[in-house]
């Protein structure tokens, strides 16, 4: 299936791509989200046998991870995997629901079941009035036989296996890996420190933007930047036109983009990125990119946003 999405929800706001079922409001508790995201089914160990030269069957050390769903086969393991639940998944989430600090964002499958992730949502945080900064925790598992499970935070909503990816390679964030040993679910329940560690990253990010907002940057600076995200093309030609356009419109959104002049970041290290990240969201590339989504967070679009912050982040 495109974009290896097999079933799942979202909250609000229906997916980039158009998947999945797109709730008024978030599920209330881990077994609305578990029926609403399609992952009310289980993962049980299977024997595997192998046939004999003298056509025996003989069991091997391995399991195969059936789904009892459809009886799908979703990976093989030895013997000393122990699966995780996605029941065991939804669980570990509700601490954090019963906070009142997190609600569900979003839930589902991957890769025909072999992945399968919950994202939830903290409030949010203005950088300055009416800029908001979105928080999300990522909890993901696997039933492949391969991959651990992880818990990261993650600014980066994920809606499919490419989006997923990006979050789970996302720089600068602490995450948590979990293998499948007898102890996972031991293991799971042991990382309570999450939640001081996610509202420390959080608080971090925080701290750049606002720090970012607060510091002018010269003409100079911004035309070093821009020198290094967008050089203008010494090809001559159509190359030279396509390049001089490309910065027309990122010094156009620099300086008028959303919210720029209203929430006064003209001339901020913020208010440069802010125009950065609105042309290569809306605008740079034009029809080529059928996906602005995709874009903006794991492809050409997510390299020049990373550069920017890179160059524009406050000693």
């Amino acid at each position: 299936m495109a974009h290896e999405f097999e079933t799942g929800f979202f909250s609000r706001q229906p997916a980039w791509h158009g998947l999945g079922e797109v709730l008024p409001e978030p599920p209330k508790d881990a077994l609305e989200a578990l029926n609403k995201s399609g992952l009310n089914w289980t993962v049980d160990p299977m024997s595997l046998y192998a046939n004999s030269p003298a056509e025996e069957w003989i069991q091997t050390p391995y399991n195969a991870l059936v789904r009892s769903s459809d009886n799908k086969v979703l990976g093989v393991v030895k013997g000393r995997w122990t699966p995780y639940q996605n029941q065991d998944a939804l669980e570990w989430t509700i601490p954090l629901i019963e906070s009142g600090f997190w609600e569900y964002e979003a839930a589902g499958s991957l890769k025909e079941g072999e992945r399968c992730w919950c994202l939830l949502r903290q409030r949010s945080i203005e950088i300055v009035p009416n800029d908001v900064l979105r928080q999300y925790l990522m909890v993901c598992w696997a039933h492949d036989g391969k991959s651990a499970n992880f818990i990261q935070p993650t600014s980066v909503r994920v809606v499919c296996m490419n989006t997923l990816n990006a979050a789970l390679n996302e720089t600068g964030v602490m995450r948590f890996a979990v293998r499948h040993s007898q102890f996972v679910k031991l293991n799971m329940e042991s990382i309570k420190e999450l939640l001081q560690i996610t509202t420390d990253s959080f608080e971090t990010q925080r701290i750049e933007f606002q720090k970012m907002a607060k510091k002018e940057i010269t003409r100079k600076k911004i035309g070093t930047v821009l020198d290094e995200l967008f050089p203008i093309s010494d090809k001559g030609g159509k190359a030279l036109t396509i390049s001089e356009q490309k910065r027309d419109i990122v010094e156009s959104l620099i300086e008028n983009g959303s919210g720029i002049q209203e929430n006064k970041l003209a001339g901020t290290h913020y208010g440069v990125y802010s125009g950065i990240s609105e042309a290569v969201e809306h605008y740079l590339g034009g029809n080529r990119i059928t996906d602005r989504g995709e874009n903006i967070l794991f492809r050409n679009g997510r390299i020049v946003l990373d550069k920017a912050f890179d160059l524009l982040r406050v000693a």
